[in-house]
C-alpha cells in the first residue's frame, strides 16, 4: 500500500511538473509578439518596477521609469541615466519617463518603449556577457526626424568596499576625457 501510495504522488508530481512546464512556456510565448518565445514584457512600468540587465563585468540597472547605472566592475561609469525626445528643430522635449509604455525582458537585454505623439523609440539595453561594458541603442519609428536628448552623471567612482571616497571625475577638453582624481594623495 505504501509503495502504491508513494508511486500515485510522483506521478501526480511528474504530471504537475509537466503542467507547470507548458503553462509557463505558453505565457513566455504570449509575453512578446515578436516571436522570441523567451521574451516577457509588462505595461508596469512605474517606477517601482526594477530592470537589469546584466555579465559577468558590467551592469545597467535601475528603475524601468527612472534613471539608470551603468557599472563596468569595479567602476560606477555613470548615474541618473535619463533620455528625452523631441521633433528636430524644436526646443521643447518630451521626458522619456512620462511615455515609457513597455518594457521587454529578453534572455540577453532589455527593450524599454517609448510611445510618443507621433513616434515609438526602442532603446535596447544590453551587456555582453564577459566584457566590461553596455550598448544602448535606438530605433525610431515616425514620420519626421526625432532627436534624443541624454542626460547623465559621470560617476567614475570604485564601488564597495574598494571606493576610498573622496574621488573627483572632471572634463578636461584637452585630452576630450574625463579625469578621475583622489584627491588625499594628490593623484590623477
Amino acid at each position: 500500500m505504501y509503495l502504491r501510495r508513494n508511486l500515485c504522488s510522483i506521478r501526480s508530481g511528474w504530471l504537475a511538473c509537466i503542467l507547470l512546464m507548458l503553462a509557463l512556456g505558453s505565457f513566455a510565448q504570449q509575453g512578446d509578439r515578436s516571436g522570441n518565445s523567451l521574451a516577457l514584457a509588462t505595461e508596469a512600468v512605474a517606477p517601482q518596477r526594477f530592470i537589469a540587465a546584466h555579465g559577468r563585468r558590467a551592469l545597467i540597472d535601475g528603475y524601468a521609469s527612472a534613471g539608470l547605472e551603468i557599472w563596468a566592475y569595479p567602476f560606477e561609469i555613470l548615474s541618473d541615466y535619463r533620455i528625452a525626445f523631441r521633433a528636430r528643430g524644436t526646443t521643447t522635449s518630451i521626458n522619456g519617463q512620462d511615455i515609457l509604455s513597455r518594457v521587454v525582458y529578453e534572455p540577453d537585454s532589455i527593450i524599454r518603449i517609448y510611445v510618443g505623439p507621433d513616434f515609438i523609440v526602442h532603446e535596447k539595453l544590453f551587456v555582453p556577457l564577459n566584457l566590461p561594458g553596455a550598448i544602448l541603442s535606438y530605433s525610431i519609428q515616425s514620420t519626421h526626424d526625432v532627436e534624443i536628448d541624454v542626460h547623465a552623471t559621470p560617476v567614475l567612482s570604485l564601488m564597495w568596499p574598494a571606493a576610498i571616497g573622496g574621488q573627483s571625475a572632471t572634463w578636461n577638453p584637452k585630452l576630450s576625457a574625463f579625469v578621475v582624481s583622489e584627491p588625499a594623495n594628490g593623484c590623477a
